[in-house]
């Protein structure tokens, strides 16, 4: 799989085919590949295809894009209040909501740093702003596309069937907890670093 192919798989008349010059991609074009990719492996992995090795390729919870909800972008947006210096009136409101609001400052850290302006808060404008990366954690309440990646994974595991619409609710919750325990982690419910790597790594070898 390249960009080829997934500039294939975007090339329909209705949407946007992320290329800044014809040739690099834009942050947002990266954002869009590194979803495909993933789609593209969880489909191999379904059909046996491959079997290891992928775990250290898929990112956990970045990057942030609109629609994405919960903990994770509430502190973007604080972060964000802060690094542009925002006056009361004019902050984005902190509410985990990847929004309008959100996408406009992003764009404008984008913007001052000289960097492509996508509006997604890929691991380059997290840095920017201070967030790392290898601290989030997926839990109840979050929208993201490395929930749908989870989900499928974990109803491989755990061999039970489990939609993978990318929202974190109870039945994820229960699923990562009896995970959890099947691997000797804490029960927290939550998708952190330690039980992601896990978590795919179990799948691959499904």
């Amino acid at each position: 799989m390249t960009v080829l192919d997934w500039n294939a798989a975007s090339s329909a008349p209705t949407q946007s085919r992320w290329f800044s010059d014809d040739v690099h991609l834009t942050n947002t074009g990266k954002a869009e590949f590194t979803l495909f990719i993933r789609a593209q492996l969880d489909a191999l992995r379904a059909q046996g295809v491959i079997t290891s090795g992928v775990a250290t390729i898929l990112p956990l919870g970045t990057p942030m894009a609109s629609g994405d909800r919960g903990d994770n972008v509430k502190a973007l947006q604080t972060a964000l209040n802060t690094y542009l210096n925002l006056p009361k009136k004019k902050r984005i409101a902190v509410d985990g909501v990847y929004g309008k609001g959100t996408i406009a400052a992003v764009q404008t850290v984008e913007t001052n740093n000289a960097l492509a302006i996508d509006g997604a808060a890929d691991d380059v404008v997290l840095t920017l702003l201070g967030i790392n990366s290898s601290n989030i954690v997926l839990k109840q309440g979050t929208k993201h596309a490395s929930i749908k990646t989870a989900q499928t994974a974990l109803g491989r595991v755990m061999n039970v069937k489990l939609r993978a619409d990318g929202n974190f609710g109870p039945a994820t919750t229960r699923l990562v907890k009896r995970f959890q325990k099947s691997v000797g982690f804490k029960q927290t419910g939550a998708i952190n670093y330690q039980t992601w790597i896990a978590l795919l790594s179990a799948s691959a070898q499904r």
